[in-house]
């Protein structure tokens, strides 16, 4: 068993899959929590969550990267503020706006936004091929967005929502690049579980108000909201994260980037089931063509 797990932590395929797939979930299960929560209570519990479950596990990890981490500090602040805040609470403060699906494919622009920023910042030219594939995904993209019309593309208007999710696109394209720009010599379980407990105690001061302000907050809570939180910490949270931060340092970013096509999706997929929302014909399209992009990016080896 072990010897599997060993193998798996080296292919960022199997990686990339089951990261994109829990953060589809994330986008379904956030747009059935927001109506009652607010996106800093969803951002705090969830972090907070991972932190409380991971960290008997890391505890040692964390104990013998303290030498290289502290001498990275305010590094670490920048991961936790755009890696596991920003993206996350700026996801769930769109997710009162607008669709679970509409956030998973805003996330999909994440490949662009990361070649961009790997074009200006570390000069990193993706392929020919990687940036026909970013092509076709993104074409496949447009296509689930305005479901297939020409007309309704034209026509478009975003809402709040949509724009607030782009802000946290760029946050996770900044984080993604900092990631391969400053290659640390520390072990990727300690900088997710430093990066998460910074962002605990930068998260403290805003909830603490929030509770203050707004009294009983828990007060329509049920279950299934706290089956939803648990979710969100273990998932989206942990795993996801491992595998992403795992996967740019085998691969690269930009080659990374193509995946996040595949949240829409996994969120589609399960909207329709968890949250009854509708799968139409035009999503059904999208999804062949975000997965013939993914091919094309990992059809041939490095």
């Amino acid at each position: 068993m072990g010897g599997v797990i060993r193998q798996t932590w080296n292919y960022p395929t199997i990686l990339l899959t089951f990261a994109t797939f829990f953060w589809g979930g994330n986008a379904v299960v956030g747009r059935y929590l927001a109506p009652e929560f607010s996106p800093v209570t969803i951002s705090f519990l969830r972090i907070l969550l991972s932190v409380l479950i991971i960290l008997p596990f890391i505890f040692e990890p964390l104990k013998k990267e303290w030498g290289q981490v502290k001498k990275h500090l305010p590094l670490f602040f920048w991961f936790a503020l755009t890696g596991v805040i920003g993206y996350n609470f700026m996801s769930y403060w769109a997710l009162s706006y607008t669709s679970a699906i509409n956030v998973a494919i805003l996330n999909s622009l994440s490949p662009i936004f990361i070649m961009f920023l790997s074009f200006v910042i570390i000069k990193e030219v993706p392929k020919g091929r990687i940036i026909f594939a970013v092509i076709v995904s993104m074409l496949g993209v447009v296509w689930v967005m305005f479901d297939g019309s020409i007309v309704r593309l034209l026509a478009v208007q975003w809402n709040f929502g949509d724009v607030v999710m782009l802000g946290g696109v760029l946050s996770w394209a900044v984080y993604s690049i900092l990631l391969m720009r400053k290659k640390l010599n520390v072990h990727p379980i300690a900088l997710f579980g430093y990066s998460s407990i910074i962002a605990v105690f930068l998260l403290i001061p805003f909830t603490v108000y929030e509770w203050v302000k707004y009294e009983n907050v828990f007060a329509v809570a049920t279950h299934l909201h706290w089956a939803g939180l648990l979710y969100l910490g273990v998932f989206p949270s942990i795993f996801s994260f491992l595998f992403w931060n795992r996967s740019v340092y085998l691969i690269g970013a930009s080659r990374c980037s193509v995946y996040m096509n595949l949240t829409p999706v996994f969120a589609a997929i399960l909207g329709v089931f968890l949250i009854n929302e509708n799968l139409t014909f035009a999503q059904g399209i999208g999804g062949v063509l975000i997965f013939v992009g993914i091919f094309i990016a990992t059809r041939f080896k490095k």
